[in-house]
């Protein structure tokens, strides 16, 4: 996933609003600045036209021309990714490879009086109401300044979403405790919501081995895997806590017991999109961006079109075994996402792009890019944005279309309408459990990361189909983190975490 979202996601700005080819010089004279931009929308890979309406009015009121750069990382990332390692680089990008983008020594950095000077509105609106100690600043520290401008608005994050005809068939109400939800579960998994004769229907969507899918179980045991957080003053990886053990132990009970697909380990994103258009699963966790009824790209949006007839059921965090709310996935500041120039952008065209994006953050930018040119693409009444196109003609006209700086609640009502705004609401209401150290980059130890992970992966994997029981293997476990490096990771981490971090 993305992302993140994304986040993921929980985040929309036109990716339409520039396009792009390879590095285009600075325009001299008075003629049209060029700039160079991944084209199209990140989530579709649909693209505007090049004389798109939204695109032209863009393009006049800047004095640019966008010109298309041949592929969108998100949507493409191993093709845009070897683009990069090629050398051939857009002036800009919205994208989520911050670390690696350092990493590889193939961004231009920003200051923040660069962000503040060309940026008013994303500064003052964005980034300092929504992360007022710039921990995402911070986590982007680079010689010369940050690596990008970070995206930051609402946060996005995870929350449930039941199909309410499914309980309601059953008798069964929205759990509000982590016991309830395990017999929430049970009953879907005994009964026959769909009413197809069969025991067939799983109650909870489960895909792969990232954490933000499991996160619900997670949080419950007031831990994230792949955070770094404070326990009893030592900073530690989710990965080697008790209630990481413990969590584990629960997701392989609810595997053995069928609460998600056996294959989940390989199920891709169309499969189980699929699935739950089918009926097949009754609930799935997401960000907003996912759940809301608002978005044509999340899932209860397509099941509503395919049936009209079927209700939903917001669930909020659950009451965890140690009797406090379970804390949820967070997409927030220490996302990966940022507003990326690369080495060759010149210090013009950084200004510039900062403009224009700092515009479609605006009030009247977010207006333009998310629903386009009143009368020929939305209509207004009573205060409701009303689009008159399918997202498929909008994105060709420039509007409605790609990843963004972070969204504002006006951004969420052009974008989605009061459902939207809603469901916004509803998942700031959860509890967050956000990285000590903001997801910063720990350069030293990136051996000792990855080979970590395939452990973290594995065990996880296995724990939780059942290939080992947690119990007996889990000193094992830690045995092989340890032999793969944990306390040289957790010794970078805790000296980034001192010197930036500590009582903040």
């Amino acid at each position: 996933m993305k992302r993140f979202f994304v986040f993921l996601m929980a985040l929309l700005v036109s990716a339409a609003l520039f396009a792009g080819g390879r590095q285009a010089p600075a325009a001299s004279g008075s003629g049209p600045m060029e700039i160079s931009y991944p084209w199209g929308d990140g989530y579709t890979g649909l693209k505007p036209n090049p004389d798109a309406p939204v695109i032209q009015r863009l393009e006049e009121k800047f004095n640019v021309k966008f010109n298309w750069f041949p592929v969108n990382q998100n949507t493409n990332n191993e093709q845009f990714r070897l683009l990069i390692a090629s050398g051939t680089y857009p002036d800009a990008s919205i994208d989520w490879g911050t670390w690696d983008w350092i990493d590889q020594g193939v961004l231009r950095p920003v200051t923040e009086d660069m962000i503040a000077k060309n940026m008013p509105f994303y500064y003052t609106n964005q980034l300092l109401k929504y992360d007022p100690d710039k921990i995402s600043l911070l986590a982007r520290q680079m010689e010369g300044g940050y690596a990008g401008v970070p995206t930051m608005g609402i946060n996005a994050p995870f929350y449930r979403v039941w199909r309410k005809d499914y309980l309601d068939k059953l008798g069964l109400k929205v759990p509000t405790t982590l016991a309830e939800f395990e017999a929430v579960c049970q009953a879907i998994v005994a009964g026959d919501p769909d009413g197809n004769g069969k025991n067939d229907t799983w109650p909870i969507n489960a895909r792969g081995v990232h954490p933000s899918t499991y996160a619900y179980i997670f949080g419950a045991y007031g831990i994230m895997p792949d955070r770094w957080s404070i326990e009893d003053g030592k900073l530690i990886r989710g990965y080697v806590t008790q209630g990481y053990k413990e969590a584990l132990k629960a997701l392989a009970r609810y595997y053995k017991q069928g609460f998600f697909p056996r294959e989940f380990l390989t199920i891709t994103a169309d499969q189980e999109t699929a699935y739950y258009l089918d009926g097949r699963i009754a609930s799935i966790y997401q960000t907003p961006y996912y759940n809301t009824m608002g978005s044509v790209g999340g899932n209860p949006y397509k099941l509503k079109q395919k049936t009209p007839e079927v209700e939903f059921a917001r669930q909020a965090s659950l009451t965890g075994p140690s009797g406090n709310r379970s804390l949820t996935y967070d997409w927030g500041s220490n996302n990966g996402w940022a507003l990326h120039f690369f080495r060759q952008t010149t210090d013009e065209k950084i200004a510039k792009i900062m403009q224009i994006v700092d515009y479609c953050q605006s009030d009247e930018g977010a207006l333009l890019i998310s629903k386009g040119i009143e009368g020929l693409t939305y209509k207004v009444e009573n205060g409701v944005y009303t689009s008159l196109l399918p997202m498929e003609e909008l994105v060709k006209l420039g509007a409605n279309g790609g990843i963004g700086l972070g969204d504002t609640e006006l951004r969420v009502r052009f974008a989605y309408g009061q459902t939207g705004v809603d469901d916004y609401k509803f998942a700031n209401e959860q509890p967050v459990l956000v990285d000590a150290i903001a997801k910063m980059n720990l350069p030293n130890t990136k051996d000792q990361q990855a080979a970590l992970q395939v452990i973290y992966d594995k065990y996880f994997a296995d724990a939780v189909t059942g290939a080992v029981d947690v119990d007996s293997t889990w000193d094992r476990y830690l045995r092989d983190c340890a032999a793969a490096g944990q306390a040289a990771y957790t010794a970078e981490a805790e000296a980034v975490y001192a010197r930036y971090f500590k009582g903040r």
